[in-house]
């Protein structure tokens, strides 16, 4: 099972940094569905004929059990561990995406120039973190720009409307745990009490 192990790893990695982590039962079920009908399933079937005498009261039926899943735990406890779920805003996962952020920053510095609050140049250049052209980007704060702030004091700011839902409290069901490596904490996506929700932003991506 050494390299169905590697594989489930990479998707338990996978699957956190996409905010839908694993319980340990969907565990054992992607273990089993990944040697279902190959040689491997072959060679479980032997080493259980051998060794278990469970498997010939079930009517020699090939499935990886909780036996086996203690101990994947066990070899990979360096790498993952099964944690509560903390809940993480759906919208952002929706909604802060780069060509969303890229398209509204877009359209917020064409405004700025057309109200001489900023000034837009020829090519982008690097800026520090106070403003000034810099050579490199080790000198840089950000990303490369063509539009400098000219009167950064006559620009405005308005925060978001917030929505009441109601999920980002919710506890665990059960207390269920899910799997993720060992130094991330798996979330879960649902609807925040403060959802953000910005009506020009929702208008141009429509």
């Amino acid at each position: 099972m050494k390299g169905i192990e590697d594989y489930i790893m990479e998707v338990e990695s996978q699957l956190t940094k996409m905010c839908i982590p694993m319980t340990h039962q969907q565990g054992l079920e992607l273990a089993n569905s990944l040697i279902s009908g190959t040689s491997t399933a072959e060679k479980v079937q032997a080493w259980k004929k051998r060794y278990c005498v469970a498997f010939t009261k079930n009517g020699g039926k090939v499935k990886l059990g909780q036996s086996y899943w203690c101990g994947f735990m066990k070899r990979h406890g360096h790498k993952i561990k099964a944690k509560k779920g903390i809940r993480f805003d759906d919208k952002r996962a929706d909604w802060c995406t780069h060509a969303n952020f890229k398209s509204m920053y877009e359209e917020v510095y064409s405004e700025m120039v057309a109200g001489g609050i900023a000034m837009k140049l020829d090519t982008p250049v690097w800026l520090s973190s106070v403003g000034k052209i810099v050579k490199s980007k080790e000198e840089a704060f950000g990303m490369k720009t063509k539009f400098i702030l000219n009167h950064p004091y006559k620009l405005l700011f308005v925060d978001e409307v917030g929505s009441n839902t109601l999920q980002a409290k919710d506890s665990n069901c059960g207390g269920e745990k899910f799997l993720v490596p060992n130094k991330l904490r798996p979330q879960i996506k649902s609807a925040c009490k403060d959802t953000l929700y910005c009506p020009w932003l929702h208008s141009h991506i429509q």
